[in-house]
């Protein structure tokens, strides 16, 4: 992602009453849901102005579900505190959606305000052929196009549908860091108040039919892998299903342990008889590598 602007990150559609939608797709072309291809969309703007944006890759914890579509709404031009924010569904197409390494915001700082200008610059560009004015008249402000010199307005909702009909911009202009807002500002996370309340769904309050819990033992040592094991105690648990021997990386293994319910499967796994492999570090666990360290310390 060295170069953003010559990538086509933001791809449109129109959905019938549902007016602007969205996203940053790779390698398709956005169309009519009717017409069978999806679209996983980063912003809607619905036709009564109703604007939901969407975080693309998945909250742990990092506050990227507020992060992230901060940086679309910077450059849309919307008020915060009137806006929808939901979590994006898992969307092959969509890039770089995937939490870890705190790459989230890095990854995706110059996209997701792509998307924001995109849109933008789409709907001045409606609102200007409505009104037979250069789009050089128009600015925006909080959800709507205003007319500088007698200052009508019209709002995103007014004009979605009709910026959906017109070509994404390839490259739009972007805000320097003086004008942001939003980005750069300590703002409420989006689902605080229902982590404080105890409402908020985590993936353990997932529950599907006929769904597995699954468990796994690594080897204690930093480069080991499992040589062997013996499963015969722990398929005595009540509730345990299997066993099985998963590649970690490239030259590691771990084992895995499968079962309906999944306290069974934490005591299942105790039971577990490994005889683990190990190379370099083998010599050296948790403990003996806090002794070391604290030695080497003691030399700096």
């Amino acid at each position: 992602m060295d170069d953003l602007s010559r990538r086509e990150f933001v791809k449109l559609s129109a959905l019938g009453g549902f007016g602007l939608v969205l996203g940053i797709p790779v390698d398709v072309q956005a169309r009519d849901d009717r017409n069978g291809i999806s679209l996983q969309p980063l912003i809607h703007i619905a036709s009564d102005g109703r604007i939901t944006l969407f975080a693309q890759n998945p909250e742990m914890g990092q506050g990227v579900k507020t992060a992230l579509p901060m940086m679309i709404a910077e450059e849309l031009d919307v008020d915060w505190s009137t806006i929808n924010i939901e979590q994006s569904a898992w969307d092959t197409r969509l890039e770089n959606q995937f939490s870890g390494g705190s790459l989230s915001v890095r990854l995706n700082f110059t996209a997701m305000r792509q998307v924001g200008a995109s849109a933008r610059e789409m709907l001045l560009q409606a609102a200007a052929q409505r009104w037979q004015v250069p789009v050089s008249e128009l600015g925006t402000d909080n959800g709507f196009v205003v007319q500088k010199a007698n200052d009508r307005k019209l709002s995103y909702g007014e004009l979605a549908e009709a910026a959906a009909a017109l070509p994404v911009p390839p490259n739009p202009a972007l805000k320097s860091a003086s004008e942001f807002a939003l980005i750069g500002q300590s703002l409420k996370d989006v689902d605080l108040e229902k982590i404080v309340t105890g409402t908020q769904e985590y993936s353990l309050d997932v529950v599907r039919p006929k769904m597995l819990y699954a468990v796994v033992r690594r080897s204690p040592y930093s480069d080991g892998q499992p040589a062997s094991y013996d499963d015969a105690d722990t398929l005595q648990v009540e509730g345990v299903e299997n066993f099985q021997l998963q590649p970690f990386d490239i030259q590691r293994h771990q084992v895995q342990a499968v079962s309906e319910v999944g306290r069974q499967n934490r005591f299942g796994r105790q039971y577990l008889q490994i005889s683990n492999l190990g190379n370099l570090f083998t010599a050296f666990g948790s403990h003996a590598l806090r002794l070391a360290f604290r030695e080497r310390a003691k030399s700096v």
